[in-house]
């Protein structure tokens, strides 16, 4: 009776093993299992079957190496082919090389617009519990709140709606502020270093919420800490650049802790200096400035709720303490109400007046998509 061998191991010589080679090597094996068969036993015989197997397993019986050694001649002969025929139409070669990077180019440069443009803001955590404040008013969206005296509201009154709001559960965190790039605050400011040397800037974000806006904003900080960097009226943070302009690039190695910047007569001490402000934030500035009395007839005012109360219930929230704040809005048949805007939402979905930053526009990404599109399928 014909013994035969152990199938695993005759398949996996099949496997590796150079169709050219597998007959001679398959069948010289076979004789061995029967005469091992005869002579002592089938284990035996399976035995020595399997470290035949193992033996044979070298790269002159692999079928990879077979097959390259017999393409490897063949693509030495296709790039000949393919230089002499790029040296033969030298310009129509050119061009088409040219014409390749370009529309790589174009679909590299299209999907960093778009990714640019689809992660505004979402650096900040929990950046979906946060949202701006609008009014509307008439048949507009304000993205500015308007302090309840506007230019002449005092320093404690402009505090009045955010404490109002700050009485609503489910709100973790308030905060307001206005900017030099809005239009509703003076655009340029002369500064004045500790050694009297006079410097002029125009990206300065004013705030009376103190340490708050670290805590509904992340920056991350360089020197000092979020807990301590604005906890009182007269303290400054800068970002990176910002104390590079003042302090020089060897900034890190002074200590900051004796410096000053001078403002409309007003003196303010460094408590902090943060990494720049990424360019895919809504919010842009080099200096944040702690002020009893921010310059300015209204603020941007943020909230930032518990992940627990829905939009709408803040919604409800916002407004009562907007009417409680404001009671004679509601009889006025121009005011409409309030609306809150999604952080992330801003950059890409906003038709307020007077934005800190003008926002994206939707249509762009749908034109640079079918750019890529286009590109990707007729290359």
């Amino acid at each position: 009776m014909k013994k035969y061998p152990p199938k695993f191991w005759q398949r996996f010589l099949k496997w590796f093993c150079d169709p050219e080679l597998y007959e001679e090597i398959s069948g010289d094996l076979e004789e061995a299992v029967e005469e091992r068969y005869h002579e002592k036993s089938e284990a035996y015989a399976k035995k020595k079957y399997r470290l035949d197997v193992i033996k044979f397993f070298k790269p002159y019986a692999w079928k990879k190496l077979h097959i390259e050694r017999q393409q490897a001649p063949l693509l030495q002969n296709y790039l000949k082919i393919g230089v002499r025929n790029i040296l033969k139409h030298r310009n129509y070669s050119i061009l088409n090389g040219v014409g390749l990077v370009l529309g790589l180019t174009c679909i590299f440069l299209s999907l960093l617009f778009i990714r640019n443009e689809l992660r505004y803001d979402q650096f900040h955590s929990n950046a979906d519990d946060i949202y701006r404040i609008q009014r509307v008013y008439r048949s507009q969206n304000y993205a500015v709140m308007p302090f309840q005296d506007y230019w002449s509201t005092t320093a404690e009154d402009q505090l009045n709606f955010i404490n109002e709001l700050k009485k609503s559960q489910g709100l973790k965190n308030v905060v307001q502020f206005n900017s030099t790039n809005s239009p509703t605050a003076l655009p340029l400011y002369y500064v004045y270093k500790s050694d009297g040397k006079k410097l002029t800037e125009d990206n300065i974000l004013w705030t009376n919420s103190g340490n708050e806006i670290f805590e509904v904003f992340d920056w991350e900080f360089i020197y000092g800490s979020a807990e301590n960097a604005l906890l009182i009226p007269g303290s400054i943070v800068l970002t990176e650049s910002a104390a590079m302009k003042y302090f020089g690039a060897d900034w890190k190695k002074k200590d900051l802790t004796n410096e000053y910047l001078v403002l409309d007569s007003a003196e303010y001490s460094i408590n902090g200096v943060i990494n720049n402000v990424p360019e895919y934030s809504h919010v842009d500035f080099d200096l944040i400035i702690n002020r009893s009395q921010i310059p300015s007839w209204g603020n941007y005012t943020y909230v930032k709720k518990t992940p627990e109360l829905s939009e709408q219930q803040l919604l409800e929230a916002v407004s009562a303490a907007y009417f409680s704040f404001r009671p004679e809005a509601k009889d006025n048949p121009l005011e409409k109400g309030l609306i809150l805007q999604p952080l992330t939402s801003i950059h890409l979905d906003s038709e307020a007046l007077y934005e800190l930053k003008t926002p994206g526009a939707p249509r762009y990404l749908w034109m640079f998509g079918l750019i890529v599109i286009y590109q990707s399928l007729y290359m």
